[in-house]
C-alpha cells in the first residue's frame, strides 16, 4: 500500500500542502499571531499585520510608510525570537511592505 491509499489527517494534508507551496502552515502562523504584540511591540502591532511567509521570507504588511522605519530596526529580532518559538531556518528574512489604499 502506498501512501496515496491511505486517508490522512486534515492536518497531514495541510502540513503537506504548505510544504509544497513553501508556505507556512497553521502551527508556525498560530506562533507568529500568539506572539504578535510582543513581537512588533505594543505601540507598532497595531499598525502591522502579518502577510505571507514563504520560502523562509516573513511579510508584514504596514497601513503607513511610516511605520516600516521602526519595523526595520526590529528585524533581526523578529527573525531570532521567530527562530526560538520555531525553529532555525523557518524565518530566515522580514520583508517589509506598504499596505496600498
Amino acid at each position: 500500500m502506498t501512501r496515496d491509499d491511505l486517508p490522512l489527517s486534515l492536518r497531514a494534508a495541510l502540513e503537506e500542502l504548505t510544504a509544497d507551496l513553501r508556505i507556512a502552515g497553521p502551527d508556525a502562523t498560530a506562533v507568529i499571531e500568539e506572539l504578535w504584540p510582543a513581537l512588533v511591540g505594543r505601540e507598532l502591532a497595531p499598525h502591522v499585520r502579518m502577510g505571507a511567509l514563504h520560502d523562509r521570507a516573513l511579510t508584514l504588511v504596514v497601513d503607513d510608510p511610516a511605520w516600516a522605519t521602526p519595523l526595520r530596526y526590529l528585524e533581526s529580532d523578529i527573525v531570532a525570537t521567530l527562530a526560538k518559538r520555531l525553529g532555525t531556518g523557518v524565518v530566515e528574512t522580514v520583508r517589509i511592505a506598504v499596505r496600498r489604499r
